[in-house]
């Protein structure tokens, strides 16, 4: 009788640390791996009649597997062969297509232009928009963007996700 209690008891710790183990177990696919919510980024964008730089802030709203929702905001300062300058302050929302490293990015918006033009001020509204490449790996911190807007320009910029 202890003989077949002591089976049982084997048998029973056996079954007991043999599923932990196998319930322990974790596969993650690269699908499942989604992009940091919150993203601080900057761009220049360097040209001989039209010179620009700007810090932003990107909020992910929405995420599936290939399409990506964002808010922006963003702060800069432009000038245009010494004649023109002004700064910039605009909010965007955006869609991000694609799956993996790269996406295609559009953002349409509006921008407070404040433009200093021969010691005047001229305040206006524009749209703001852009389309462009983004380069940021689910999971990783790393950002890396480049394209053309409207007030950005022809831009670069890296940035980190947190």
């Amino acid at each position: 009788m202890n003989l077949n209690l002591i089976y049982i008891a084997f048998t029973l710790c056996y079954l007991f640390v043999g599923c932990n183990l196998m319930h322990s177990q974790n596969t993650t696919s690269e699908k499942d791996v989604f992009l940091k919510r919150n993203i601080i980024h900057g761009s220049l964008a360097p040209d001989i009649a039209y010179n620009a730089a700007h810090i932003f802030y990107d909020r992910i709203v929405y995420e599936n597997s290939n399409v990506a929702v964002f808010a922006r905001v963003g702060y800069g300062g432009w000038f245009t062969l010494l004649v023109n300058s002004g700064t910039t302050l605009m909010g965007q929302g955006g869609v991000l297509f694609g799956s993996g490293k790269g996406r295609f990015e559009v953002a349409v918006g509006a921008a407070k232009i404040n433009q200093t033009q021969y010691s005047e001020n001229h305040d206006k509204t524009d749209p703001a928009i852009n389309i462009g490449y983004r380069r940021n790996v689910p999971g990783k911190h790393f950002l890396f963007r480049t394209g053309i807007g409207y007030p950005e320009g022809i831009y670069f910029g890296i940035g980190y996700a947190l």
